[in-house]
């Protein structure tokens, strides 16, 4: 995985909260 991937899978994490 990659540093944008690891990101934006955090960021999608926070926003399906």
């Amino acid at each position: 995985a990659t540093f944008f991937v690891d990101s934006f899978v955090f960021v999608y994490i926070v926003s399906c909260r």
